[in-house]
């Protein structure tokens, strides 16, 4: 499942995410999408191990 945030234009937390993409997705998105993520291009999609627990993600609302 694809988990997308946010960060302020001044925010140096990309460092600590790995955002991939494949070519083919990545030549999809409009430019103006692109120029503003930062991200690692592969050949396939890897799992990447959170190194933190968000309170509420893992469980359920209900």
């Amino acid at each position: 499942m694809p988990v997308v945030g946010v960060d302020a234009p001044d925010a140096t937390n990309a460092n600590h995410h790995e955002l991939q993409v494949t070519r083919r997705y990545l030549e999809a998105l409009p430019a103006r999408v692109r120029d503003h993520l930062t991200y690692r291009v592969v050949d396939s999609l890897a799992t990447v191990v959170q190194h933190h627990t968000i309170e509420g993600l893992l469980k359920p609302a209900y």
